[in-house]
């Protein structure tokens, strides 16, 4: 990746079978046995370091891969044994290097709830008859890839 764009990678994104072997790998262990670890963020934080990166993610997004008007089937957007490394920057801009880009912007017409803001609209519904609140919350986010270049997708990282 340095050599493609002149950045280092500093962002890995895995999928679940990839973060099980790392996080039971016994150098990774050796490491952090005496760090106070009491969530899965601060898992996340320990694996980045120990990586020298600045963002390590599992990938735990869904998609529904049915046609449409069947049963939903969801599959993960990411394999659980493949992994992304490349470089995000941290501060975007128009001309900046970075892999991706989300976009955030609104959507339609006004909801019941909160006007969108940065991509986000939050609704409440009062269910009398079930003496309850419905709450709904919608994103409008897009993401795409600006440079091909500035990452790798690894198949199959783990065996």
């Amino acid at each position: 990746i340095r050599g493609l764009i002149g950045e280092e990678a500093n962002t890995m994104i895995v999928g679940a079978d990839v973060h099980a072997k790392i996080i039971t790998n016994p150098s990774f262990r050796e490491a952090v046995k005496y760090q106070q670890i009491t969530s899965r963020r601060d898992m996340e934080k320990q694996i980045a370091s120990w990586l020298g990166l600045d963002n390590y993610l599992v990938a735990g997004a869904f998609h529904n891969t049915a046609v449409e008007g069947q049963s939903a089937t969801l599959a993960g957007i990411l394999d659980p044994e493949n992994a992304w490394l490349g470089y995000m920057n941290p501060e975007v801009s128009e001309k900046s290097q970075t892999a991706f880009k989300v976009f955030a912007f609104n959507g339609g017409e006004g909801g019941l709830g909160n006007r969108y803001r940065q991509g986000v609209e939050a609704k409440t519904y009062d269910l009398v008859q079930r003496n309850a609140t419905h709450y709904e919350i919608n994103l409008y986010v897009d993401l795409k890839v600006i440079m091909a270049d500035a990452g790798v997708f690894i198949t199959d990282a783990v065996a």
